[in-house]
């Protein structure tokens, strides 16, 4: 993979799973009755999705193959989407 196309895909990737995790959120707060479960897939997602930035970076780093990461990560992203009806916590950690 050229080099130069990876930081769009990066960004496309980083914004679309932004706002899958608004969207997820924002729905659990306006379904769910229980807002404690909503505070803790908030309280989830900041944990993992600022918490697991360095790790991943390192890690992809070390691989030096953005293109297995960004296959891995837009599937990862699909995945959510498909199982937010079935699994909203499950796919809050997607």
């Amino acid at each position: 993979m050229i080099k130069k196309g990876v930081i769009p895909l990066l960004a496309l990737g980083h914004g679309l799973n932004d706002l899958l995790a608004g969207y997820f959120l924002g729905s659990l707060v306006q379904q769910e009755q229980n807002l404690l479960q909503a505070g803790m897939g908030l309280l989830v997602y900041n944990l993992l999705a600022f918490g697991g930035q360095y790790p991943v970076a390192l890690w992809m780093e070390k691989i030096k193959d953005p293109k297995r990461f960004l296959i891995a990560s837009y599937g990862l992203n699909v995945a959510a989407l498909a199982l937010f009806a079935i699994l909203p916590q499950l796919s809050i950690v997607l």
